[in-house]
């Protein structure tokens, strides 16, 4: 990690971390069926079973599932809006979406590195409709300014967007229970707080007051509790 991008606040950084408990993702096997409880569309849909308990890439945790936003809906957003319908079922409606509307690509967007990156994988594991991903949940980058976090990017690595990581969120409820956990910033989308305006601000999910939140923060300020979801194109 560059530290030339860290904030100088270490002590308020090292008040937000996992939850204990949190250790490393779950199998490949838990995570599918947790994604064909919530997607049914699923069903019939394969990942690759001889990647599960591989190091696909030696600074991602661990190995998480994904797959395509095109197989529930025809655009990002809409895809985005399916995802936390099922998202806030899970958590017993326990959630907060800060947008308060039904938002679309005036709103929020995936960026086109993120789309290219996940575009490889796809083509690496082109047998199968859903993907096992290298993935770290935000603790490789913890304390960075939002929008100098990708600096420190090894080549292969590239931000997850909001339906990314908010599969990752489905599958591992465990990752945001307390204030105190790292807040999950998900720069693999770009956002416009207000219809129109600029995209200078990134999507995040965190845990706050006993509910679970789904909002945006500038890439320009200074946020020493958060930590951005990266993952890995995998060696071939």
């Amino acid at each position: 990690m560059n530290k030339d991008f860290k904030w100088a606040g270490e002590e308020g950084c090292k008040k937000y971390g996992y939850p204990v408990g949190y250790e490393k993702p779950n199998t490949l096997e838990e995570q599918y069926k947790v994604l064909l409880k919530h997607f049914p569309v699923l069903q019939g849909k394969m990942y690759n079973r001889d990647l599960e308990g591989k190091v696909l890439h030696e600074k991602a945790e661990g190995n998480f599932l994904y797959f395509d936003w095109r197989i529930i809906d025809s655009t990002y957003c809409g895809a985005l809006q399916k995802f936390l319908i099922e998202y806030r079922k899970s958590l017993n409606d326990d959630l907060i979406n800060h947008y308060r509307r039904e938002f679309d690509s005036s709103d929020l967007r995936q960026i086109e590195r993120t789309a290219k990156f996940l575009d490889i994988i796809k083509e690496q594991q082109k047998d199968y409709e859903i993907l096992v991903i290298p993935a770290q949940f935000g603790f490789l980058h913890k304390g960075y300014l939002a929008n100098k976090a990708r600096a420190s990017f090894a080549d292969n690595e590239f931000c997850l967007g909001p339906f990314e990581v908010g599969l990752m969120l489905l599958t591992h409820p465990g990752r945001l229970v307390h204030n105190s956990n790292l807040r999950i910033v998900c720069q693999g989308g770009e956002t416009s707080l207000f219809r129109g305006w600029k995209w200078e601000n990134s999507p995040i999910f965190y845990y706050q007051g006993g509910l679970v939140s789904f909002g945006g923060i500038p890439n320009w300020n200074i946020f020493w509790n958060i930590g951005s979801v990266t993952a890995f194109v995998p060696k071939e």
